[in-house]
């Protein structure tokens, strides 16, 4: 019974530790994708200024 209760407990540790890593790589992704935009629009304002 012991052994099956801490299967059991593992498995949801796993899952949780799924859930957490998931939305980490989903902010990360978020962040660096609003970064790169935020190059692009200064980079064509700039070019736009330079002209």
């Amino acid at each position: 019974m012991k052994q099956i209760f801490y299967m059991s407990f593992n498995k949801d540790m796993v899952t949780e530790a799924l859930h957490i890593a998931w939305k980490g790589f989903l902010s990360l992704f978020i962040a660096m994708l609003i970064i790169f935009l935020l190059i692009i629009i200064l980079n064509t304002i700039l070019k736009a200024k330079n002209k």
